[in-house]
């Protein structure tokens, strides 16, 4: 039995990013891990994120999901997620947290369909069940 895993990189595009930003990364990610343990495919054993943050040295100028690709041989499946400078702002912390939460919860359905219209078999009302629970945790902190 493999038990997927869940990986959340993230880009941070400059100093001017805020410390909270990547601290919220990763309580969402160590969230993530605990509350989705289970196996949700026969072939994909990671579901992995790498997350683009804008800043003062590097900037993509978009927000959401893009290039979600499915990686049999490696058995996984990949999306990067861009978070424009106005998504993070000083003004906007507790903001960012529910911007992070839509995106990556976003993120697990554009991994499911990609998977799905590769036909790979996917347990995706399981693992949006398991993201639901742990957004749910993430944002009541």
């Amino acid at each position: 039995m493999v038990i997927e895993k869940i990986s959340l990189g993230a880009q941070i595009g400059g100093p001017d990013v805020p410390e909270r930003v990547s601290d919220s990364i990763i309580v969402l990610r160590k969230i993530l891990t605990e509350e989705c343990q289970g196996v949700y495919s026969s072939v994909i054993n990671e579901f992995a994120f790498v997350l683009r943050i804008d800043g003062a040295i590097e900037s993509w100028g978009k927000d959401g999901v893009e290039r979600v690709r499915v990686q049999l041989k490696s058995g996984y499946v990949f999306a990067e997620v861009f978070f424009s400078k106005d998504s993070w702002s000083e003004n906007k912390g507790e903001k960012f947290l529910k911007i992070l939460a839509l995106n990556i919860r976003f993120g697990f359905e554009k991994m499911i369909e990609a998977l799905k219209k590769k036909k790979i078999d996917i347990s995706g009302d399981e693992l949006l069940a398991n993201v639901d629970r742990a957004i749910g945790k993430f944002l009541s902190i």
